[in-house]
């Protein structure tokens, strides 16, 4: 409670140090006091501290010949009534206050609270999400301002909505208002800066040196999760200061979020000039291992990391085109693209690497998917992903990287036409030398075997002599058909001959290359006839002869599975009639 005031002149002063505009009407509206804060926010000139047989509250306001409608004073209103109001001050400009009328004996307090700064805080709030075009949220200023009983001058200095503290020289508490203690720390302490829960005076306090020049000075105090705005000014009374608080955590929320959401708008910016870059450099740059590196340039800075790996397929499922990294050891790479080259991977029957052949201990694993859905390639990055904001900027880089590298994978799939065999479809020997040099190079490079399997359709020629070339041409096709179904993707089936195929086995030994050829005999072949001539069913056969990497050299891999298969042939023609 402010210290007795015995003097009206004393109190008069002590509103005039205060910044909140306080005016006194008798019943007739006429004005008994009004303090300097009121002409300030108004913006009129006036006499303070006189009355005027013609100066009212709606004239000196409003600038009205007559009361408001809705006044408390014309209503005679026993109870305390807050509203807003605009004003329009004498240079034109707008002034949003917030009135709050209170009866007091034969008189009515009306204090008066410039809102302008908030109004215009929350309009600058709606112009920024109007640019992000998200909703409008208007945050609503929660301010409560309890006058419930006013006295004269002593009652209404104690009833002010913000917390009022009077201090003398060396900031000891002469008094102090009711809203204090709901604003403040709330315990009994002698000086002001324990209020605020310090055990000695601020190091930047403006009054360090004294309280003479100051008015109105501002300094903002953070309480916990509270932001406090206190205004210093000298006081009237005595050497000492006249502290007011306000809660201003929403003003300074407003103002965080004004430039959080300008921070926002200024990313998204260089998403999108980053997006095009890269899409520009992409259309104009044939090389994808330069693409790649452009991606990087672009990519980890806006993602906030240094250290990623890419591996990117190539048109032949289960071999690698190239790889790209930053920040990662030759051994860390070689371990990850063994464990990527896996059956289990590129047949996307697994959706992850294991963890023991990560580079790092927290990585995160994008899978590149073309248009159609197959693998392209595997991005890591360092960390794991966070919040949906980063899934989505790393989805916006990635998609359109993954349908380039898929393009370009195409255009090579187009220019590799001429490896194929005009009448089946599959490839020639000119393409499975190459891929026979690629799972050597894995063998060398990963220590993954692969196996060969020699196909031989048997009695081809008997069908091209009596039934015609047209029936030798439909076995041929037939067998190619059979076998198609019987290989996987990562596979490579061949046409070298009239009658002879090469299946190249990818990540296969010599245990499964013999599963392999037992699967197409017992199961493939088996029963299986091609109509000939006039109704006559011919059994389709064929001879297969295999070896693998883990029982053979490469260099002899293609001779050991050509005398199997000459082997077998013998079998079959201890059985068959043999045709010249």
């Amino acid at each position: 409670m402010i210290r007795e005031i015995e003097k009206v002149q004393d109190v008069a002063d002590v509103l005039e140090a205060i910044k909140t505009g306080i005016m006194i009407v008798d019943l007739n509206f006429r004005i008994i006091f009004a303090n300097q804060s009121t002409a300030a926010i108004i913006g009129r000139e006036w006499p303070m501290g006189q009355a005027g047989p013609d100066a009212t509250c709606f004239s000196f306001i409003f600038n009205r010949t007559e009361p408001c409608e809705d006044c408390p004073v014309l209503l005679k209103s026993p109870f305390a009534v807050q509203r807003p109001a605009t004003i329009r001050t004498a240079d034109g400009m707008d002034v949003f206050i917030r009135m709050q009328t209170t009866p007091f004996g034969p008189y009515f307090v009306i204090t008066l609270l410039d809102i302008t700064r908030e109004i215009t805080h929350l309009r600058k709030i709606d112009l920024t999400r109007k640019e992000l075009r998200a909703k409008n949220v208007m945050a609503e200023r929660r301010r409560q301002e309890a006058l419930d009983e006013q006295r004269f001058f002593k009652g209404l200095v104690d009833h002010l909505p913000e917390a009022l503290i009077l201090v003398d020289s060396s900031f000891t508490i002469e008094g102090k208002n009711k809203a204090v203690a709901g604003l403040l720390t709330p315990v009994a302490v002698e000086k002001c800066f324990e209020l605020i829960g310090r055990r000695e005076p601020c190091p930047d306090c403006p009054a360090g040196k004294g309280f003479a020049d100051l008015d109105d000075v501002k300094k903002i105090h953070q309480l916990q999760d509270r932001f406090v705005t206190e205004s210093i000014s000298r006081s009237s009374s005595n050497e000492g200061g006249l502290l007011l608080f306000r809660d201003t955590t929403r003003q300074i929320q407003l103002i965080d979020q004004i430039r959080q959401q300008q921070q926002t708008i200024v990313k998204k910016n260089e998403i999108l000039k980053s997006l095009v870059e890269l899409s520009t450099f992409m259309q104009k740059e044939p090389s994808p291992p330069r693409v790649v590196d452009f991606f990087w340039d672009l990519f980890l800075a806006l993602v906030k990391k240094e250290r990623a790996v890419l591996v990117v397929n190539d048109m032949r499922v289960g071999n690698i085109w190239f790889t790209s990294q930053r920040g990662v050891a030759e051994a860390a790479m070689k371990r990850l693209t063994r464990a990527y080259l896996s059956r289990e991977i590129q047949s996307q029957q697994k959706n992850a690497l294991d963890a023991d052949v990560l580079p790092w201990a927290r990585t995160a694993q994008i899978f590149l998917r073309g248009r159609s859905g197959g693998l392209v390639g595997l991005l890591l990055l360092e960390g794991p992903v966070g919040e949906e904001e980063e899934k989505g900027l790393i989805d916006l880089f990635t998609e359109p990287l993954a349908a380039y590298l898929d393009n370009r994978l195409l255009s090579r799939k187009l220019e590799e036409k001429a490896n194929n065999d005009p009448l089946t479809g599959l490839f020639n020997r000119g393409y499975l030398d190459q891929a026979l040099a690629e799972e050597k190079q894995k063998l060398e490079n990963f220590n993954i075997p692969f196996g060969v399997v020699v196909a031989d359709v048997n009695r081809l020629k008997k069908v091209n002599d009596v039934y015609g070339h047209e029936a030798g041409d439909r076995l041929i096709l037939k067998v190619s058909e059979l076998l198609k179904k019987a290989v996987r993707n990562t596979d490579i089936l061949a046409r070298t001959g009239g009658d002879e195929f090469v299946i190249l086995l990818a990540e296969c030994t010599t245990q499964r290359v013999e599963m392999f050829i037992r699967r197409l005999l017992r199961s493939v072949f088996q029963q299986v006839y091609l109509e000939v001539g006039d109704g006559e069913q011919f059994p389709v056969t064929v001879s297969f002869g295999g070896a693998a990497t883990d029982a053979f050299a490469p260099d002899v891999l293609m001779l050991e599975a050509d005398r199997a298969m000459y082997a077998a042939k013998e079998v079959y023609y201890q059985q068959a009639e043999r045709y010249r």
